[in-house]
């Protein structure tokens, strides 16, 4: 009969080395701590691929609901792009509606306001007596406004007299104190002004330019701006052909 310090001696190894436990971390050539990375490495996995799981099972529907939105947005911008494109033609076909109307007026600058005056006959005295014309067929005339130094502007009858008044009247040049001006709508005015830097740099660098209308012509090219506003393009002006030199600027 064995007894309890035999029977002790067979449960226990006699070495460290001969722990199960040892051995089994010993796997491999492995130590402790390379043992207990592995098995942290294997567990974070595991963790992640479950919480991925049950996180891709919340955020597909999402997802795709977010997808939805995003072609949902880019169709309205589509949209948005397209209706300001229309907004901006129907804008310029008013534009040049308006520009229509005013062909046959011109505007009389540098004319001092005085009481009781007679803006028809002033016109005329003008046009005769000024600019040298034989006679000019007005159709009415008056003041823009009753503030000092505001234009004149009259309206003729003939296309003819409008094109032989605005050359008589750049004919005297720049440096005098009454000129003529064609008669354009704001919208023109602001675009016109909005062409003048590129008036300029065209002619620094020593090419023909010219405003007329609503465009810039350069070497015999048509340029005019772009939607924006912002810069200017090659492009066929379809109000320029109304007037082909009235509408330089002075």
């Amino acid at each position: 009969m064995q007894t309890p310090n035999q029977q002790r001696s067979k449960r226990l190894p006699d070495s460290p080395l001969d722990n199960p436990v040892y051995k089994m971390a010993k796997v491999g050539d492995m130590s402790y701590q390379e043992l207990a990375a592995s098995l942290m490495s294997e567990f974070a996995m595991v963790l992640n691929k479950t919480l991925d799981d049950r996180l891709r099972e919340k955020l597909d529907p999402i997802l795709a609901a977010l997808e939805g939105v995003k072609q949902e947005v880019e169709c309205l911008q589509g949209m948005v792009s397209s209706l300001e494109h229309e907004n901006f033609e129907l804008k310029d076909k008013l534009r040049q509606s308006e520009d229509r109307d005013r062909r046959q007026n011109l505007r009389f600058v540098g004319f001092p306001l005085v009481q009781g005056e007679n803006c028809f006959q002033s016109v005329t005295d003008f046009c005769c007596k000024t600019l040298g014309l034989e006679k000019v067929s007005i159709n009415r005339a008056h003041r823009i406004s009753k503030s000092p130094g505001a234009a004149i502007i009259a309206n003729f009858i003939w296309d003819g007299e409008v094109q032989s008044i605005l050359q008589a009247s750049r004919a005297r040049g720049r440096n005098v104190q009454q000129f003529v001006l064609p008669d354009f709508s704001r919208e023109t005015v602001q675009l016109r002004a909005k062409l003048k830097p590129h008036l300029e740099a065209a002619k620094r660098e020593g090419k023909r330019a010219t405003i007329i209308m609503d465009y810039l012509l350069v070497d015999g090219k048509r340029w005019v701006l772009n939607q924006n506003g912002t810069n200017i393009e090659l492009k066929q002006s379809t109000f320029g052909q109304f007037v082909t030199d009235g509408g330089s600027m002075r």
